[in-house]
């Protein structure tokens, strides 16, 4: 059988849950960035480093899970 949860309280639960999930977010884009920063390399033909587009590639990633959220 289902349960009526208030609305209230429906709230809360979703403000607690996205409070989990920014947490986890943040230590993935920090930690995903460390990694690109580790593995950086100089790309001939390019004019930037493998660092800067992975990086960005992470914070666009990141961005699109968020406003997905």
């Amino acid at each position: 059988k289902e349960k009526n949860i208030p609305l209230q309280e429906r709230h809360r639960y979703i403000k607690e849950i996205q409070s989990y999930y920014i947490i986890l977010e943040d230590y993935f884009m920090k930690e995903s960035t460390k990694k690109a920063i580790k593995l950086d390399k100089i790309q001939e033909n390019s004019e930037c480093s493998s660092m800067v587009d992975n990086t960005f590639f992470i914070l666009k990633q990141c961005a699109l899970r968020g406003i997905s959220t």
